[in-house]
């Protein structure tokens, strides 16, 4: 939690106590416990951090996927199920592999919030 005090620094650390007119912040550099007054703050960024983003790497994978797996499928050779049934089972197919390996990637990137 970057926070820059009245005495124009910038202070890094993990609230640990709030109050109507205080602040309290466990510094990252393994100090004792600062308390800051709210009137001396001038800003206070939080930050609850880094997560994974599997949602978003799942759905980019799953249409990927699916339309590499559309594309494979066009160029099988029809058979009981014909060129469309070929598209379909082939979307389905290297879809999901692409729904999982998306899932996993998006779990691995991680962004800051």
């Amino acid at each position: 939690m970057p926070a820059p005090s009245a005495g124009g620094f910038r202070l890094t650390g993990v609230i640990v106590g709030v109050t109507s007119d205080s602040i309290t912040i466990d510094p990252d550099q393994g100090s004792a416990d600062l308390t800051i007054p709210r009137r001396n703050l001038d800003q206070l960024e939080v930050s609850t951090g880094p997560r994974g983003q599997t949602l978003a790497g799942a759905g980019i994978g799953l249409a990927v996927g699916a339309g590499a797996g559309a594309a494979w499928g066009a160029t099988l050779e029809p058979d009981m199920i014909g060129r469309s049934g070929n598209i379909v089972v082939g979307s389905m197919f290297i879809g999901a592999i692409g729904l999982a390996l998306g899932a996993v990637v998006g779990t691995l990137t991680l962004t800051g919030r």
